[in-house]
């Protein structure tokens, strides 16, 4: 875990003046950021054992789930040449079909031929060619809201490729419309800010400045000297390229180069300074942990704004491959049922059916299958 240093914070004496705001608010940026580092080394540590967790158990039950939903589709599709059904079981059975079949095709699925052949005997029409009618239709659609100018995409065969050219082209546009326009006056407000971030990085390369004096390892004759200052000065580089303040000023401690009243007598105005690049690297912590929290959730299946703490990862996982299990025991089932008997597939479709209406009534849009 991250080392604490309680030194760093002002401490008041019994007998003298009590902190400041700005004090209170340098000690307050101190513990958020010890707790947003120990957060994050936490998620560092259990990294290894939700990674193995999804390569050894979840990816393979996924696959698995896909094997069985192959089935399912093989069994739908023979059905659908054998047996009679009345126009809205026929349509039922459809929509099924390519819907599934549409969650699987994908460039590295092994039956992907077989896959994209099934959705154009039940859709009507080329897997591809629908995904780039809908692919150009949206260009248009964006075109025609925004007034952006697409030109270039033709080649994109992509929701993601385009998603990316989208991103460039919105950056080139923002970029533009902002050299068209008189640049405005900044408010007093906003210049008080830039000068107080610009005052802020000064006071960071001014602690910079005083560590690489004292810890030059080319200045130093005796070998075990210069190592332990080679090291020293490879963290101070380190924490001086993250703008990790905190960092620098316990180097600044280790070395004895400050003591642990230095803070308590710093000018309230340094002190400010100071809290605007904590501030920053408070928010920076934040957004790293934002990050690692997305990625589990992706990963496993959650919500992307559900918040998941690193002591409720494994927890999450074992529920999300419970639920994996369960929904390939039920579909494991579903295609035992529909091959039994030509009945079971019409009890079925109307079954699948009853229940997406209810899902519609109900305003839910989570499809039965993934």
């Amino acid at each position: 875990m991250t080392s604490k240093h309680p030194q760093l914070s002002v401490t008041p004496q019994p007998d003298g003046p009590k902190p400041s705001a700005q004090q209170k608010r340098f000690n307050s940026l101190l513990k958020k950021i010890e707790t947003h580092r120990s957060t994050l080394e936490a998620w560092t540590a259990v990294e290894q054992a939700y990674t193995q967790l999804w390569a050894e158990e979840f990816r393979p039950a996924l696959e698995q789930i896909g094997v069985v939903q192959l089935e399912l589709l093989r069994v739908l599709d023979t059905a659908s040449t054998r047996i009679k059904f009345n126009k809205q079981d026929r349509a039922t059975l459809s929509d099924v079909i390519c819907d599934v079949a549409e969650g699987l095709i994908d460039d590295s699925h092994p039956h992907n031929a077989e896959l994209k052949e099934m959705f154009a005997r039940h859709f009507g029409e080329d897997f591809d060619e629908v995904q780039q009618e809908g692919l150009a239709q949206f260009k248009a659609q964006l075109e025609d809201e925004f007034d952006l100018d697409l030109s270039g995409a033709e080649h994109i065969t992509s929701e993601y490729e385009f998603a990316e050219f989208l991103q460039g082209k919105l950056a080139e546009e923002l970029e533009a419309s902002l050299g068209a326009t008189e640049p405005q006056k900044k408010s007093a407000h906003e210049q008080r800010k830039e000068e107080d971030l610009a005052k802020g990085s000064q006071s960071v390369r001014e602690v910079y400045r005083k560590l690489a004096s004292a810890l030059h390892p080319d200045r130093e004759t005796d070998e075990q000297e210069r190592a332990r200052k080679t090291d020293l000065m490879q963290r101070v580089n380190k924490a001086y390229a993250e703008k990790d303040l905190l960092s620098l000023l316990q180097l600044q401690l280790e070395i004895e180069q400050i003591d642990t009243d230095h803070i308590s007598n710093l000018p309230q105005e340094r002190i400010k300074h100071y809290n605007r690049v904590l501030a920053e690297q408070v928010e920076d912590l934040k957004d790293e942990i934002d990050i690692q929290n997305l990625m589990f959730n992706d990963r496993f299946g959650f919500a992307p704004d559900e918040t998941t703490k690193p002591a409720q990862v494994l927890r999450k996982c074992n529920q999300a491959l419970n639920e994996l299990d369960a929904e390939l025991f039920d579909i494991e089932q579903e295609v035992a049922f529909l091959q039994q008997t030509p009945k079971n597939i019409k009890v079925w479709l109307r079954a699948h059916r009853d229940r997406h209406d209810e899902w519609l009534d109900a305003g839910l849009l989570d499809d039965l299958f993934r």
